[in-house]
């Protein structure tokens, strides 16, 4: 204990104090009396029952007891009724401190046992039909040094008591205790039975006596002051071990403020964190499900040390978006306790987190996902942006501000589902489905769809793919303009061509037969023309009148005389060549044999060979053509075939018109001869 000198009293002094000093003293009587010296007591409520009126009651009087232990201390008791509903006694190392207006109502049958010394400042200090005990001693203070206590009928600042024993004067060494009625603002005085306004001064942790700051009295707060002959002297409280003061004011750091760690906690369905320390590792893999209490208002921090799992509870233990995590070795996760046992998930870091930073706003997502994530962002250097998610109905849902569905991707697949429209550029109209996006861009899907004959025949919106079934003679088709579709026929009608709603092949109708195919495009609204037309027993579609060809064998179609006016050749465009081999180049060829860029051509041979890489009947593309040279690809656009040699003979190039596979066709007078191996059709 320091050196007390002139009377002075140091806070160095008080923090001093172990809670076993005991002095004695003259009494009124003159003679002597031992007793705690100034300052070894403590407020019960305000320490123990946080200032709550609605904890007086024996329950927190055990807490004290069982706080302090064996320290030799005061223990002061505010005004108002305590309930004691318990037999409760007090030990001798107390010293109970009861001022005038305390009151102990002690249940039916009960007994409130006071082994101490019984300090109290009235005669009247209990109630009810209970029993109060005093095997102490029992100390009615009196003396003008005694302690006084009143209720506070004063202002801020300007504190007025009138105690029950009505002090005749201001005595150095008296000590008055006060229930605040205000919290100070600043500088305060003190006025004790109408003897005069003193002030409130304290010493502060230079040792000077100073007056009182803001917030240095609390409303409702004891207060106990020491008067020194000048004024009187504010009596802190004292912060015991286990114990806490409580103020109203910021408690501002101006040290680091460091967390104990607490020893390594075994994973379990109740976390048992109910021991010292605010940090935690946590070991084990087996799951938990709440937390043990610590205490209202208690931050922990808990690292894991391996994968367990947490379970979400709506009350026990809430955790980030309502799911249940699992740990890894290095998470971290700060958790609150909101009320008795129940804890919050604050926040929730995995050691592998995906975001590195949130910048302006940003998360920047630096690793993979994984596929057991119930929602997750992350980036990879070849995949860029990444979404991951899991649900019982999709996997991923986008919605807009309105909390309307966008876009989804159901669970378990790989189809994004539009589920509004959405614009196609240039013109489109929007769709929802792939099969409609490929309709609003003129794009055939294939997906049949009866559709019945008629005069008039309409051709639907959607779909590109139709049977048409019945025998009714289609004039006219009713279709938006710069669709492509194609019509399969199940039996029997005729197709009208004039020319201008339906143009047909050979400027002809046509008379359809069952699994006969046509390719269509509308070149303006209700105007079609047909590209293709396939009959389904493999034969050409051919004119209906004016002596036309008929099907013969081995390779001629035999036609009437009257239609042939000469010899011809049909090879469309040809023309013989040399090569340059070093360039892969096709040269003298001509310039008027009308070859373009991308033509299906092929390479024939008379008295020779042709030139080494060329093969007579493969079918080659045209590419880098000039007025006099160009080159071949096996491919369209594809690379330059290579050739060695430039062969002997005459070499020929022609067009491979309409699947032409083993040379040109001639026509003679009377007789068609088309080249064993190839399809021809005739029109």
């Amino acid at each position: 204990m320091g050196t007390v000198t002139k009377g002075k009293i140091f806070r160095s002094d008080l923090e001093q104090f172990d809670g076993t000093l005991s002095k004695s003293r003259i009494n009124s009587s003159g003679g002597s009396e031992a007793g705690l010296s100034v300052n070894d007591y403590i407020d019960v409520l305000q320490v123990f029952g946080g200032g709550d009126t609605d904890n007086m009651t024996n329950a927190t009087i055990s807490t004290a007891i069982s706080s302090l232990g064996s320290a030799n201390i005061g223990l002061l008791f505010a005004t108002g009724t305590w309930t004691i509903s318990n037999s409760l006694s007090i030990p001798s190392n107390f010293t109970v401190i009861v001022p005038a207006g305390c009151i102990f109502s002690v249940a039916s049958g009960q007994t409130l046992t006071v082994a101490g010394v019984f300090e109290r400042q009235h005669g009247t200090f209990s109630s009810g039909s209970g029993t109060v005990t005093i095997s102490g001693t029992d100390v009615l203070a009196t003396g003008s040094t005694s302690s006084h206590f009143a209720v506070d009928t004063g202002n801020a600042d300007v504190y007025v008591i009138d105690p029950a024993d009505n002090p005749s004067g201001y005595v150095a060494g008296q000590m008055f205790s006060f229930k605040a009625k205000n919290s100070n603002t600043g500088a305060s005085t003190l006025n004790v039975e109408s003897l005069g306004a003193k002030n409130i001064k304290k010493y502060d942790s230079d040792g000077t006596l100073d007056a009182l700051e803001a917030g240095d009295i609390i409303e409702d707060q004891i207060v106990r002051v020491t008067y020194d002959g000048t004024q009187f002297q504010l009596v802190p409280n004292i912060q015991l071990s286990g114990s806490i003061v409580t103020t109203t004011t910021d408690n501002v750091y101006t040290k680091t403020e460091t967390w104990k760690q607490g020893s390594d906690v075994a994973s379990a369905t109740s976390l048992p964190i109910d021991v010292d320390g605010n940090f935690f590792d946590v070991t084990g893999t087996a799951t938990v499900t709440s937390f043990a209490t610590k205490g209202i208002g208690t931050f922990v921090v808990l690292q894991f040390d391996g994968a367990c799992t947490l379970t979400h509870h709506v009350d026990d233990l809430i955790l980030p978006s309502g799911a249940n995590i699992t740990t890894a070795a290095g998470d971290i996760g700060i958790f609150y306790e909101y009320a008795s046992g129940d804890w919050r998930c604050i926040s929730y870091t995995g050691k592998n987190a995906v975001f590195s930073s949130v910048t302006a706003g940003k998360l920047n997502a630096t690793g993979d996902t994984s596929a057991g994530d119930d929602a997750a962002i992350g980036f990879t250097s070849t995949e860029g942006l990444i979404l991951t998610g899991q649900g019982s109905t999709n996997d991923i849902t986008i919605k807009n501000d309105a909390d309307t569905v966008v876009a989804k991707v159901a669970t378990g697949t790989t189809v994004l589902d539009l589920t509004t429209a959405l614009a196609i550029a240039d013109g489109g109209t929007g769709a929802t489905t792939a099969a409609a996006a490929a309709t609003a861009l003129g794009q055939p899907t294939y997906a049949k769809a009866d559709l019945a004959s008629a005069t008039n025949m309409t051709i639907p919106t959607t779909g590109n793919y139709f049977d048409v079934t019945g025998t009714t003679t289609i004039v006219t088709m009713a279709v938006a303009a710069n669709r492509h579709f194609f019509l399969q026929f199940d039996a029997a009608l005729t197709l009208t061509h004039d020319g201008t709603d339906i143009s047909l092949p050979a400027d002809a109708s046509i008379t359809t037969a069952a699994g006969d195919v046509a390719e269509f495009y509308s070149i303006a609204t209700n105007d079609v023309v047909c590209l293709n037309y396939s009959k389904a027993d493999g034969t050409a579609v051919v004119a209906s009148a004016g002596g036309g060809p008929s099907v013969g064998t081995n390779g001629i179609i035999r036609t009437n005389a009257a239609n042939i006016q000469e010899d011809i050749t049909l090879s469309d465009h040809s023309a013989t060549f040399t090569t340059t081999h070093g360039s892969n180049l096709i040269a003298n060829r001509g310039s008027n044999d009308d070859f373009v860029d991308g033509d299906m051509v092929m390479v024939s041979n008379s008295g020779g060979a042709l030139p080494s890489g060329y093969v007579a009947g493969t079918q080659y593309f045209v590419r880098d053509i000039t007025s006099t040279t160009m080159k071949l690809s096996t491919s369209f656009g594809g690379s330059v075939q290579a050739i060695s040699g430039n062969g002997s003979g005459t070499h020929t190039i022609y067009q491979n018109i309409n699947g032409m596979s083993a040379g040109p066709i001639t026509i003679s007078e009377d007789t068609v001869t088309i080249p064993a191996g190839s399809t021809w059709n005739i029109i």
